[in-house]
């Protein structure tokens, strides 16, 4: 019997003469046809998985630019404020000031910083400001003295002492210069520098202004100031011959007179008339009710006063409003195209099999086709595009009985039923709208509903909220997305058991695992029909051909 049975234990057919294996692959080809169906509608629900995710992005993406472009105070009212003068004064406003005028009568004095310049360091023609300190010790005066508790301390903007508890670390392998870029770099507040033809080190604070509470600010030819910058420790005293300002330290230098070659230079604030009012600040750029000025440079009334204009940048408001319209005229045509596509039957969703069985470029124009309509009056797309085309009719409350939908700034529904409610822009209407009122405009997008009006002006189907279109819109597409991502899921989803489409995915690929099973089954059944089929006909043969041999020695 082995002369009929191959080395996989399946017949081929040497007793019958049939082409068994070439029986078994038809006989299993139509038992195949409902697995290929079932292959088919699984692949077709992971092309609605894409298809849904691909319209959650674009819901996603309109949700994003109504945040961060219409519902933010900072990007749609944004502030332009002109100056007569830029190269005196000049400012910038945030998006929460008014609309407003500036006058900068005179500036006597522009903030400074205080500096103060040691005295001529012993030997300094001598210094290398590169070399190792251990070298040059006895250069500085600094044989044999204690190197801790060098420490430079200023004030803060309450007037408190800081620097009080960060020593300055002196190390003997580090040069001067090193020292020098160590303090700069620290959070000592001082730029420090050391000039070698003079043999002098400055030290300037950086930040300009009187900070120090104990200056007398009106004292009559500055007695009553005291230095901003003071210096603990013998590295900077004794070494840099800066002004000792410690209590029990034995370096006599106490002060800036008491050293010969030092100087020092008055910190001082700005002093100038804001709309005929005399005032003062420690920096020459300061807020002014919410509009940040900086002064440039002095003059007196006698030149002339530098106004400033501060109003709404209508040009960068009318720009964000005619994206969003874009925008959102997008969206309505992509969900609007997607829920209207045509099915077509006639091109079911191709099987791995069939898809190499065809040419690649074959494979893409059934694709395309197979895609078409599977979205086709999706429920929870035409809720989304019903909610926003709703939205846009209905009223908010903005703080202002002139604008109160958005029909008052120009913008409205397209006659024109073909656009499917795709929204149009009277742009004049929209500039003259913002520049009138441009707070009202910015509410109607953005309006929290606090005040929700009478409810008699509403459409029946209006949510009632008074709120800003763009925030009435987020609501909606927050209800959309939601709906997509239950039925669909997302980027984020972890397993298909997390959403409805791939919960029916794998109990689509478990019916295929069962059904594969039972052709497997049936395709051992075949062969063992046929083996044993073939198992008779060769017993059969073997008998005719016992009683053909005994027939033929009887005669």
């Amino acid at each position: 019997m082995t002369d009929i049975i191959n080395n996989s234990n399946r017949m081929m057919g040497m007793a019958s003469g049939m082409d068994v294996d070439n029986q078994v692959r038809e006989l299993m080809q139509l038992e195949r046809e409902p697995l290929d169906r079932m292959e088919s509608d699984r692949n077709e629900l992971e092309l609605k998985v894409d298809e849904y995710r691909e319209m959650n992005m674009k819901f996603q993406s309109f949700d994003d630019k109504l945040f961060n472009d219409l519902t933010m105070r900072g990007n749609m009212m944004q502030k332009d404020v002109t100056s007569s003068d830029e190269s005196r004064v000049s400012a910038r406003a945030s998006a929460d000031v008014g609309d407003f005028n500036i006058r900068i009568d005179e500036v006597e004095q522009l903030a400074t910083p205080e500096t103060v310049v040691g005295g001529e360091i012993d030997d300094f023609e001598d210094l290398d400001p590169d070399a190792p300190l251990e070298e040059q010790m006895d250069l500085l005066g600094l044989d044999d003295v204690d190197l801790e508790g060098n420490k430079i301390i200023t004030y803060d903007g309450d007037g408190n002492q800081q620097g009080d508890d960060d020593e300055i670390e002196i190390d003997t392998d580090d040069s001067l210069n090193d020292i020098i870029d160590d303090i700069n770099s620290s959070d000592a507040g001082v730029t420090m520098f050391y000039d070698e033809f003079a043999g002098k080190v400055s030290v300037t604070r950086d930040e300009t202004g009187v900070y120090n509470p104990d200056t007398e600010l009106d004292s009559e030819d500055g007695e009553g100031y005291e230095r901003e910058i003071k210096f603990e420790g013998d590295f900077l005293t004794k070494g840099l011959k800066l002004p000792d300002d410690s209590e029990e330290g034995d370096y006599s230098d106490k002060d800036i007179d008491d050293i010969e070659g030092a100087s020092l230079t008055k910190a001082q604030n700005a002093e100038f008339t804001v709309n005929g009012m005399t005032t003062e600040r420690q920096s020459n750029s300061f807020d002014y009710n919410g509009v940040e000025i900086t002064l440039h440079d002095q003059f007196d009334a006698e030149d002339g006063s530098v106004n400033l204009n501060v109003e709404t940048d209508a040009d960068h408001m009318v720009d964000e409003i005619l994206e969003f319209v874009d925008t959102y005229n997008e969206l309505i045509i992509d969900v609007d195209e997607k829920i209207s596509e045509e099915y077509d039957r006639e091109y079911q969703v191709l099987t791995d099999r069939q898809m190499q069985e065809m040419e690649e470029r074959e494979v893409e124009m059934w694709q395309e086709r197979s895609r078409s309509g599977l979205l086709r009056n999706d429920q929870i797309l035409r809720s989304g595009l019903d909610g926003l085309r709703n939205v846009a009719y209905d009223q908010v409350h903005t703080g202002s009985d002139e604008i109160t939908h958005l029909t008052d700034v120009g913008i409205e529904t397209s006659d024109d039923y073909l656009q499917r409610g795709q929204l149009v822009v009277d742009e004049d209407e929209l500039r003259s709208a913002v520049e009138d009122d441009p707070e009202a405009v910015y509410q109607l997008f953005a309006s929290d509903g606090s005040d929700d009006g009478e409810e008699s002006d509403r459409p029946s189907w209006s949510t009632g909220t008074g709120e800003g279109i763009a925030r009435q819109m987020r609501d909606q597409i927050s209800q959309t997305t939601d709906s997509l991502t239950e039925r669909a899921g997302n980027e984020f989803s972890a397993t298909n058991d997390n959403f409805t489409l791939g919960r029916e995915i794998n109990q689509a690929e478990d019916q295929m695992a069962n059904f594969e099973r039972r052709l497997q089954q049936t395709e051992d059944r075949y062969w063992d029909q046929f083996r044993r089929m073939e198992q008779a006909m060769a017993e059969a043969q073997q008998q005719s051909q016992q009683m053909m041999s005994q027939m033929g020695g009887m005669m």
